[in-house]
C-alpha cells in the first residue's frame, strides 16, 4: 500500500492548493497526480476532484498556450485545444465514477468553500487523523495563498529557456484570483463554441455524487 496520499484531479482543479491543505491537517505526505489509470488501484489513498468544466478547459487551454508561448489569433486551434481538453476531462471523470469505491470523489467548488470539514471528511473516509485548529475557512485561504506567492517553481518554456514563478502567476494561479483578458475571452469563446462535448463534460459534472464520510461512507480498500 502508497504510504503516499494523491489528488489525483484532471488539470486546473485543484490539486496544488489540495496538497497544501492536506499537510495542514494531517500528518504525511501528499502529492498531485494526473494519472486515471490509478483510479482502479485500490490499494492507493486518493481524493478527486472535478472543477466545473467552463472554468476548468478554459483555465487549461490558456496555461499550456502560454506555457508554449502560442497566441490566441488562431481560432481553428484553439477549438482543437478545447475538445482535446474536454475529451480528457470526460475520460477521466466517466473512470472517477466507474472505480469511486476506491476514491474520495467530489467537486472542487465544494472543497474551496468548504476546506476544512472537507478535508476532515477526506481524513474520515480513509482512516486518517485529521488535526484541530483554530481557524475559519476564510484564514486557511489566506494562509495558503500567502504560502503559494512565496514559493517559487521553474518550467521550461518551447524555445528551452527556464522560466521562474510562484505559483500564483497570472497564467497559472493555484487558487482563484482575477482573471487576464486572455481567460475571459477563453471562457466566452467556450460558451459560444456551444461544443456537445462541453455540454456532455458538464452534465457529468453535474452528476456527481460527492462522498460523504459523515453519512457513514467508507474507503473500499
Amino acid at each position: 500500500m502508497s504510504e503516499v496520499f494523491l489528488f489525483n484531479s484532471p488539470p486546473r482543479s485543484g490539486n496544488v492548493f489540495f496538497t497544501f491543505l492536506f499537510t495542514m491537517f494531517i500528518d504525511g505526505q501528499a502529492n498531485k497526480c494526473l494519472d486515471i489509470k490509478k483510479y482502479s488501484d485500490k490499494s492507493q489513498k486518493q481524493a478527486v476532484f472535478f472543477r466545473n468544466p467552463y472554468d476548468s478547459i478554459p483555465s487549461a487551454v490558456v496555461k499550456a498556450r502560454i506555457d508554449w508561448d502560442n497566441d490566441f489569433d488562431d481560432l481553428s486551434e484553439l477549438k482543437n485545444n478545447i475538445e482535446g481538453c474536454a475529451k480528457e476531462y470526460l475520460e477521466a471523470i466517466k473512470e472517477a465514477k466507474a472505480n469511486q469505491p476506491n476514491l474520495y470523489l467530489g467537486k472542487s467548488e465544494d472543497i474551496m468553500a468548504n476546506p476544512i470539514s472537507t478535508i476532515k471528511d477526506i481524513a474520515l473516509f480513509f482512516g486518517l487523523k485529521a488535526h484541530d485548529h483554530p481557524v475559519t475557512n476564510q484564514q486557511i485561504n489566506e494562509e495558503i495563498k500567502s504560502r503559494m506567492n512565496k514559493m517559487q517553481k521553474t518550467r521550461v518554456d518551447r524555445y528551452g529557456k527556464i522560466i521562474t514563478e510562484s505559483l500564483m502567476s497570472s497564467h497559472d494561479g493555484h487558487m482563484p484570483r482575477e482573471k487576464t483578458k486572455t481567460r475571459i475571452y477563453l471562457d466566452s469563446l467556450v460558451k459560444e463554441l456551444d461544443l456537445d462535448i462541453i455540454k456532455e463534460c458538464y452534465n457529468e459534472y453535474m452528476s456527481i455524487e460527492s462522498t460523504n464520510a459523515m453519512k457513514g461512507q467508507r474507503w473500499a480498500s
